[in-house]
């Protein structure tokens, strides 16, 4: 349903502005690009653009990557050193309670496995959330500075609407898709 309400919002707003421009010129509602250039008053439809491609054809997916797996060893190597301090602390207490456990010892030492296995399930799953955190940080990151060369590439073409190149869009005409012209706006900076 909310798939169905989208697509008549953007049937309703790729109408919207359609005809007569001279009301927008006579206002000068008309924008500029990143130049300064002004852009003509946009018309209206839906431009496309594959994000995962402009980031490999710029040449930044390695870097990306590369500060994401700097994050990654950052947080797993947190997560070690607790591990191994959990394990220095049972031992220790094993140590302390010697080769002839009671059965209270032994039920101390059990509880104290199971908090400590907790404590660990608990360091990796914040650590997991926390690289996907970083990770989502980074694309809102490109995604943010690929967003006003996307905006003028769009109106160049027309177009006032820009969706990225994912599930939802099942099908396009190549005419509205601005990857390239993304990438090269972007190569030229």
């Amino acid at each position: 349903m909310r798939v169905l309400s989208v697509l008549v919002w953007l049937v309703a707003i790729s109408g919207c502005g359609e005809g007569d421009d001279s009301h927008a010129a006579a206002n000068g509602n008309g924008t500029a690009n990143a130049d300064g250039k002004p852009i003509e008053t946009v018309r209206g439809g839906v431009a496309v653009i594959d994000l995962d491609a402009v980031l490999k054809r710029l040449g930044r997916e390695p870097e990306l990557n590369e500060q994401l797996e700097l994050k990654r060893k950052l947080v797993n190597d947190g997560v070690a050193q607790l591990q191994k301090q959990l394990v220095e602390e049972f031992l220790a207490k094993q140590k302390e309670i010697g080769e002839n456990p009671t059965d209270e010892q032994k039920r101390e030492l059990a509880t104290m496995y199971q908090r400590f296995q907790s404590q660990e399930f608990d360091a990796k799953r914040k650590a997991q959330q926390e690289v996907a955190e970083y990770r989502n940080t980074l694309v809102q990151k490109f995604r943010e500075e690929v967003k006003p060369v996307a905006r003028e590439a769009a109106a160049a073409k027309g177009l006032s609407v820009v969706l990225t190149k994912i599930d939802i869009v099942y099908v396009h005409d190549p005419a509205v898709d601005i990857t390239d012209e993304v990438v090269g706006r972007l190569s030229a900076k």
